[in-house]
């Protein structure tokens, strides 16, 4: 077992659970934004290099970056086999865990005041994306596709609503 822990050092750290020794340790060229999130095989992070990254969770070696159009301001969200990414930017972007392949961005009307929360609409098996805006909105998307065997398929989510006016955005 392993924790793993970025820094303001500009590394990401793999952490013994038993003594606390480090297992291995990866330099990026900023510092570490968030709590890393790991599934089986890989760990993702952000960086302020505008990077997202997928390290080996055993060995630490990298198996892809993506550099990103925004500067990250919290961790990446993980959902199955995607990843949700935000920042100083109106953009949110996702990304698959298996080469870090863009699926899907969606946009907000205003930059983000917090990340993006994800809720799971457990009757249709989608996910639903809320945004708090830096104008004091709250904005949610709908049966949003994350999954990257379904995303082609229906690259639109349904229309943005305002939830706190109960109304369409776009």
């Amino acid at each position: 077992d392993e924790i793993f822990v970025g820094n303001t050092d500009n590394y990401m750290y793999c952490l013994s659970r038993k003594n606390g020794n480090i297992n291995w340790r990866w330099r990026t060229g900023g510092d570490i934004v968030g709590a890393p999130t790991a599934d089986l095989d890989r760990v993702y992070f952000l960086s302020l290099d505008n990077n997202l990254r997928a390290l080996a969770r055993n060995g630490g070696t990298q198996r892809w970056r993506r550099p990103l159009d925004l500067r990250p301001s919290s961790a990446p969200t993980l959902k199955g086999n995607v990843l949700l990414v935000s920042g100083v930017s109106p953009a949110i972007s996702t990304f698959g865990t298996i080469t870090g392949q863009p699926v899907n961005t969606f946009q907000a009307p205003t930059e983000l005041a917090a990340p993006p929360h994800l809720l799971t609409d457990k009757a249709k098996r989608y996910p639903r994306i809320v945004l708090t805006t830096a104008d004091g909105k709250m904005i949610g998307l709908q049966h949003v596709l994350l999954t990257m065997k379904n995303y082609q398929s229906r690259s639109n989510p349904k229309p943005t609503l305002d939830l706190l006016n109960n109304r369409r955005v776009n």
